[in-house]
């Protein structure tokens, strides 16, 4: 029953926690139930492809376990928790260093203070639910593209049983898969919109200082490999049978991050003053904000190479394993011929 209990993991995957035993014990019965009907209609054991048979004609997991779970309009029960939980990650990503710098610069530069209370403190908040209605209209947009397309029949019901992912002996990976995708797009619709609410993002900022000429062709390296990335982490849902290509995304991943860290190091200054009044001002703070990002990024590039390393043996073991793997197979198909 190795192929039934693969089925009903998968299924599980998608479910709530405080129901989910009760409704796979339940879809577990039916499915057993069928089967033995099946089974005395044909009158022998059955075979894997029958039992492959019986689990397609259930239907994809995630759509089963749509059947369980409270119906939504536009982001709809398979996608909802994913969606939620981007939702966080943004708000989390976003709300807290906004008000952090915002409530520094609030309490400590008596300047900004006075030119923030009253009709500018009004400004600052209208600009930051702006952004913040902005950000989440986007992933709204984006998961319920999502939803439309995963609704398409054709995608529901051209599926195999027999690629369904192994018991896992250990906490299900799929769940830090999702977890990695929803942060990639997340960090890829930020970083395009980077470059035109920059000032509005981190107001406090504006007019004091700004980063080196010499980074900004980095922007595009690094918008370039996090789509790269996004691209793996598509293929790793979708062939969770390759363990390999996991591992070799984020060897790439980090990379491709120390190289480029390596190449922001090379470059300081790395802040500078937006005018002459800023330098006047806050000339006597440029090298220690300066010396604190220069550690910084060394530490990041440090931390980035170690993990290039952690995961580049990762890929080695995974590749290897995936290649006897294969060879197994195809020993076993030629023993049989």
């Amino acid at each position: 029953m190795d192929l039934l209990d693969r089925y009903l993991q998968a299924v599980g995957f998608w479910l709530p926690k405080p129901q989910k035993q009760d409704i796979l014990q339940e879809l577990a019965e039916d499915i057993r139930s069928q089967m033995e009907d099946k089974q005395a209609e044909l009158n022998r054991p059955l075979n894997n492809g029958d039992v492959q048979a019986i689990l397609k004609q259930c239907g994809r997991p995630m759509l089963v376990a749509a059947r369980y779970l409270p119906q939504r309009h536009l982001i709809g029960p398979v996608l909802f928790p994913v969606y939620a939980f981007v939702l966080k990650i943004a708000a989390i990503g976003y709300l807290i260093p906004w008000l952090l710098v915002w409530t520094g610069f609030m309490i400590f530069d008596q300047d900004y203070r006075t030119r923030h209370i009253g009709l500018g403190l009004l400004h600052d908040w209208v600009t930051f639910w702006q952004l913040a209605l902005f950000l989440f209209g986007v992933i709204t947009i984006v998961f319920a593209i999502l939803e439309w397309a995963q609704s398409n029949r054709q995608f529901l019901e051209n599926w195999d049983p027999c690629r369904l992912p192994a018991v896992a002996r250990r906490p299900s990976r799929q769940a830090q898969a999702i977890f990695e995708l929803a942060f990639s797009m997340v960090f890829i619709f930020g970083w395009l919109a980077l470059p035109y609410m920059a000032a509005s993002i981190f107001p406090p900022f504006d007019g004091v200082f700004k980063l080196t000429p010499d980074w900004s062709p980095y922007y595009w390296v690094i918008l370039c490999t996090q789509l790269a990335v996004f691209g793996q982490q598509c293929l790793a849902m979708s062939r969770p049978q390759w363990s390999w290509l996991r591992p070799a995304g984020q060897m790439f991943a980090n990379a491709s991050a120390f190289v480029v860290v390596l190449c922001m190091l090379s470059t300081p200054p790395y802040i500078l003053p937006a005018n002459q009044a800023a330098l006047e001002r806050y000339g006597h703070a440029l090298r220690p904000i300066n010396q604190i990002v220069f550690y910084s990024l060394a530490c990041f590039g440090l931390g980035m190479l170690i993990a290039c390393i952690v995961y580049a043996v990762k890929f080695f073991l995974q590749f290897r394993r995936f290649q006897h793997g294969l060879y197994g197979t195809a020993s076993a198909v030629r023993m049989w011929l």
